[in-house]
C-alpha cells in the first residue's frame, strides 16, 4: 500500500484531501502533520511514496520541508506535490527550483489533483523498479 503524508497547518484542508484521497479507487495509507517540522521528523522516520505539502505553516514552510527533504540521501527522489494558494510566479519558480515535483494551487480542481497524485505515484513505482 502506498504511503502518502499531507503537511498543511489547516485541519479542515487536511481533511478535504484525505476524503479525496480515500475516495479515489487506488488504496493508500495516509498520515498528517500540521507543520513542517514535524513533517520533516515523520519522513526522517519512515519511506513515504509521496508528499502534499502546503507552503505558508507555521515554524517551517513548505518550501524548507521540500529543501531539507531533497537534501537527504535515503529519499531524496520521493515526489511531492505542492498544495498552496500562493499563485505568484515566484513561488511556483522558487517550488520548481528546489525540487517540488508538481505545484496545484487552492482551490483547486479535484481531477487535476488526482491526476497529478497518479503521475507521482507511478514515478514513484518507476523508481522502485530501477
Amino acid at each position: 500500500m502506498k504511503r502518502v503524508l499531507i503537511i498543511d497547518d489547516q485541519a479542515c484542508f487536511r481533511g478535504i484531501v484525505r476524503d479525496i484521497l480515500e475516495n479515489w479507487s487506488e488504496p493508500l495509507y495516509i498520515e498528517e502533520e500540521e507543520n513542517g517540522i514535524d513533517a520533516v521528523i515523520n519522513v526522517e522516520c519512515r519511506d513515504y511514496d509521496l508528499l502534499i505539502c502546503d507552503i505558508k505553516m507555521p515554524e517551517m514552510d513548505g518550501f524548507e520541508v521540500v529543501s531539507k527533504v531533497r537534501e537527504w540521501r535515503w529519499n531524496p527522489h520521493v515526489p511531492i506535490l505542492m498544495l498552496t494558494a500562493e499563485r505568484d510566479p515566484a513561488s511556483i519558480a522558487r517550488g520548481a527550483a528546489i525540487g517540488a515535483t508538481g505545484y496545484l494551487t487552492k482551490p483547486f480542481n479535484e481531477v487535476e489533483f488526482l491526476d497529478a497524485v497518479r503521475t507521482m505515484l507511478c514515478q514513484t513505482d518507476q523508481q522502485q523498479a530501477s
